[in-house]
């Protein structure tokens, strides 16, 4: 299968990689430095020392060098989808998928307003993985695209409504953004008696906002927010948002966060604890503060 990697910063290029190990036809969209990396350097696996030379795949700055493939792996950051989607128009063919990676529950309905909607999967990044049609069950398509994954090494399910796992892993997001908000790795909010208080608190807010959305989130989203918080006891490991707001980068907050707050105020339904995070980590959405707090 000939395919496109359309962002290729950490999470893109474990795609890449796992997918050219699996014999893809795999071309490495990036741009700046990550470019220049990329080109000099080539692939490194996140979980081995393996690298994958640069002569033994395609990189390039620009889409129209590439021309159609049969799938796009679309890896940017939530704040760049739009301008990202403009630039595939030289990858889609007549049946090609483009599979958006972002966290969140938006990203597919946002791609599918600049693409043509048939040419849009949904992908969430749970665990297992999840993929399946935007509003529809399980087809031909998505069954392929699965086996591709699966064949790469992935842990993925095909979905008929791949809008519950995209759900129950922004519930989960959302309810650790206590930690993110209090600068703090997940084997210390894993610790603290007091974020593990918000994460609960947080987790059943999430779920009360994805019920009204229609979703089946099953009872008990503190509880198994905290499960899984206990199984990361003195881990060091930090959200890609931590590490962005550690780096004075723009968040991905809106489509994060800020969408279960702001789809809970249209509805009526209270988020306090969600709210006082989203709105301790607004004045950093678009990177750091300035000396003097002004931009």
């Amino acid at each position: 299968m000939r395919i496109a990697v359309m962002g290729a910063g950490e999470f893109g290029s474990q795609f890449g990689y796992a997918l050219l190990k699996a014999g893809q036809d795999v071309t490495l969209i990036a741009r700046g430095r990550r470019y220049d990396e990329i080109a000099r350097d080539g692939l490194r696996g996140k979980w081995e020392a393996n690298v994958i030379p640069p002569d033994a795949f395609t990189v390039t700055r620009d889409p129209a060098a590439v021309g159609p493939v049969d799938a796009v792996i679309f890896a940017v950051k939530t704040y760049q989808l739009e301008e990202a989607a403009e630039q595939i128009a030289p990858l889609i063919g007549e049946d090609t998928v483009v599979i958006p990676l972002q966290n969140g529950v938006t990203a597919g309905e946002r791609l599918a307003g600049i693409v043509e909607r048939r040419h849009v999967l949904e992908y969430a990044t749970s665990t297992p993985h999840a993929i399946g049609e935007l509003g529809g069950p399980v087809t031909p398509r998505v069954e392929a695209m699965r086996s591709v994954l699966a064949s790469a090494g992935f842990d993925v399910a095909a979905v008929d409504d791949i809008r519950v796992p995209l759900w129950q892993k922004l519930v989960q997001y959302a309810a650790l953004s206590t930690g993110l908000a209090a600068r703090a790795d997940l084997g210390q909010t894993a610790t603290s008696p007091e974020l593990r208080k918000l994460v609960r608190e947080g987790a059943e807010e999430a779920a009360k906002v994805a019920a009204a959305e229609g979703i089946p989130i099953e009872p008990g989203a503190g509880e198994s927010v905290l499960a899984f918080l206990d199984e990361q006891k003195g881990s060091p490991w930090r959200s890609s948002m931590l590490k962005d707001l550690e780096a004075g980068r723009p968040l991905e907050l809106e489509d994060l966060i800020g969408h279960v707050v702001n789809r809970g105020g249209e509805r009526g339904i209270p988020t306090p604890v969600l709210r006082v995070c989203y709105l301790m980590l607004k004045p950093f959405a678009q990177g750091a503060l300035p000396p003097g707090g002004r931009r």
